[in-house]
């Protein structure tokens, strides 16, 4: 069978997945509304490229499933993001999701060569500053965690398949962190926890990587953590912000800054060892791009 490429979901990192394989495979991506399904306009590159097939299609319903789902399909990337920060938001899309297309592929008796999963950092349990890696134990206590988990097991038992944890996301647009820090909404954290990050644009090297590897027909470890080479407190992130731009004074945060993963290290070894070269390697490099692309008038001391 010729290789080809389904994508479920179509957001900012799974989109640009879309178009670097469209170039040389078939590529399908399902997605809730599909470019100009309802007459919307479209200014992504990718909705004037013929290549890429975009299918109405919802993962938290069968039928739309087995009606969009390509049986040609060889390698499959599932990049959701829940539509809400719930618990049945996240069980719907998650285990629920795997399994109804789990269902659908069993129905037909397909097979996938490789499953290529999105998880997250968050199913990481750890509080104490350790370092994590792909080996360490996890135990989420959160409801997404949670749902993260059960969906990775479901995965391993189902799928041959690649599990990708990523960190904290940024760069592209995220900037809650940036604008925390302008408006004096970034205060010190007493317990100094560690964070650790990923830029946008690395996520998406990491993704088109991996399946590259795997649709040339390389050996693929199951599990990757997906993220920087240098984890930080966020003490030192926030006095490097208020070096580098025109900070407001310090003043009570109307959206403290959130612990939801604990304080950990997570150590990138196993991605560097499959040959990627990061972009971003660590998160001065990306969220000086930041900056310099979405706030040049905000600097205050000139980037060395």
């Amino acid at each position: 069978m010729t290789s080809s490429v389904t994508i479920i979901g179509g957001g900012k990192l799974s989109q640009p997945v879309a178009e670097f394989f469209q170039q040389q495979y078939p590529v399908t991506v399902l997605k809730r509304t599909p470019p100009n399904s309802t007459g919307e306009q479209n200014d992504s590159p990718a909705a004037h490229i013929q290549e890429i097939g975009y299918r109405a299609a919802d993962i938290t319903d069968i039928d739309s499933i087995r009606f969009s789902l390509p049986t040609e399909t060889t390698h499959l990337l599932y990049c959701l993001t829940p539509p809400a920060f719930t618990e049945e938001a996240y069980q719907q899309v998650f285990p629920e999701g795997l399994r109804n297309l789990h269902q659908v592929l069993t129905e037909r008796g397909q097979t996938l060569e490789r499953l290529f999963f999105v998880s997250s950092s968050g199913v990481y349990h750890q509080d104490n500053d350790t370092v994590v890696d792909e080996s360490s134990e996890i135990a989420p206590t959160s409801f997404s965690g949670i749902a993260l988990k059960s969906a990775e097991a479901f995965i391993k038992d189902h799928f041959t398949s690649t599990i990708i944890r990523f960190s904290g996301i940024y760069g592209g647009n995220r900037t809650r962190l940036l604008n925390q820090a302008l408006q004096g909404e970034l205060p010190e954290v007493p317990h100094n926890p560690f964070t650790n990050r990923i830029h946008e644009r690395d996520c998406i090297g990491v993704l088109q990587h991996l399946m590259a590897k795997s649709l040339a027909g390389e050996t693929l470890e199951n599990l990757y953590l997906a993220t920087d080479c240098e984890p930080v407190r966020i003490n030192t992130m926030r006095a490097w912000f208020k070096a580098h731009l025109e900070c407001a004074p310090d003043q009570p945060a109307t959206e403290p800054f959130r612990r939801r993963n604990g304080s950990k290290q997570c150590r990138n070894s196993r991605l560097l060892s499959s040959g990627y070269d990061f972009i971003y390697p660590n998160w001065r490099s990306g969220y000086r791009e930041m900056i310099e692309r979405l706030m040049p008038e905000k600097i205050a001391e000139p980037f060395f």
